[in-house]
């Protein structure tokens, strides 16, 4: 197999080996323009300061620094974030397999409850690769959390966000005391009376607010559905 390239120097197209691409970045055209490359220079930004300056471009590689303080500075910023990293993606991994019925005898330690019916569709080296992708926004959250967008759906890299674990938890309060998970066939906020009525409440930061009695479970339904909205902004199912 082989690859085309641009001479660094003189931008003539050159076709060398795939491998010889991998080992040299910087394949000349001929002898002469290698010759002249050692000399010639161009300004490029320092990957931990961001400060421009002159480096020869044979010697240009894919990190660059000014200095060797910048380059001891810029891996010892890559170990601390290789550190948080491998700590969420710990954490996180931990408690999205609770909550799919595995490690269960960390359920009550991790205070997580498990949902038999969800399942994790990623391997854990998938999930540490978005992790990585996301961890601007995992850096910026005081205390980040893993929470799925479709709550009726499965973990998939899709179907999961990263939001602040107070937001996480109270988005957890909304009703879930009257839901038993979408294949229960137990419709969230209503239940049975004694009597064959049926009533509508809601759960609002741990205070229960009852929203009446009908004698249909659609008419209850839509009672809890509406108070769902007017309170979250969105649909409850």
């Amino acid at each position: 197999m082989s690859t085309l390239l641009n001479c660094p120097y003189c931008d003539k197209q050159i076709t060398i080996s795939d491998s010889r691409a991998r080992r040299t970045p910087n394949v000349c055209c001929s002898k002469d323009c290698a010759d002249k490359l050692k000399t010639k220079q161009k300004t490029i930004h320092c990957l931990q300061c961001n400060s421009p300056f002159l480096r020869k471009i044979s010697e240009i590689g894919p990190k660059n620094f000014c200095s060797v303080e910048c380059g001891y500075a810029y891996r010892k910023d890559q170990d601390v974030e290789q550190k948080e990293i491998n700590k969420f993606v710990k954490q996180a991994w931990t408690n999205l397999n609770i909550r799919a019925g595995k490690y269960r005898h960390l359920s009550n330690k991790n205070k997580n409850k498990c949902y038999e019916s969800c399942i994790v569709e990623f391997s854990r080296s998938e999930f540490r690769e978005w992790c990585v992708t996301n961890f601007t926004l995992i850096k910026s959250s005081i205390r980040p959390s893993i929470d799925r967008i479709d709550s009726n759906g499965n973990y998939s890299l899709a179907n999961i966000q990263i939001i602040e674990l107070v937001k996480n938890v109270q988005n957890k309060r909304m009703g879930n005391r009257y839901f038993n998970g979408p294949l229960s066939g137990i419709e969230r906020g209503v239940t049975e009376t004694d009597s064959g009525r049926f009533k509508a409440r809601i759960s609002i930061n741990r205070k229960e607010i009852h929203l009446g009695t009908f004698d249909f479970k659609e008419d209850a339904l839509k009672a809890f559905a509406k108070k769902y909205r007017e309170r979250y902004g969105k649909e409850p199912f």
